[in-house]
């Protein structure tokens, strides 16, 4: 059950980067990240370079699908400006750029879900515990 709840939040995650991406740009990846820090205990990190590496193989390989043609022509010429790079290494160097600001925006929210975490709580006597 674990391990479908955990693929059920990389999906959310790839979703919700895909949506954020269409529609205010790749730059708000990030925040996708900093949502799926903010819904795990530990390693926030993983899960948002997980979702968002996802989330951008998917509209990479939308592209090459819509597109095939003019996908080719744009690894081409990027292969050209580059010099001896390949340009199916563009594809791949695409997804680790997702990767990574899904990474840095995981980071973000658990280190925010750990500043708003609820330290204090009170017992039914009255009393106030600590963690």
């Amino acid at each position: 059950m674990q391990a479908a709840y955990t693929t059920a939040k990389v999906v959310g995650t790839a979703l919700l980067s895909v949506g954020l991406h269409l529609v205010l740009g790749w730059e708000a990846t990030v925040i996708a990240g900093v949502v799926a820090g903010c819904s795990v205990d530990r390693a926030g990190w993983v899960l948002g370079a997980c979702g968002t590496a996802l989330g951008w193989a998917g509209l990479v390989c939308y592209s090459a699908f819509v597109s095939p043609a003019s996908f080719r022509v744009l690894l081409d010429t990027l292969a050209a400006f580059a010099g001896t790079i390949p340009g199916s290494a563009f594809v791949g160097a695409t997804v680790f750029l997702g990767s990574v600001l899904g990474a840095l925006g995981g980071g973000i929210g658990g280190v925010a879900r750990a500043l708003f975490a609820r330290s204090v709580s009170f017992r039914e006597d009255g009393t106030v515990a600590t963690r």
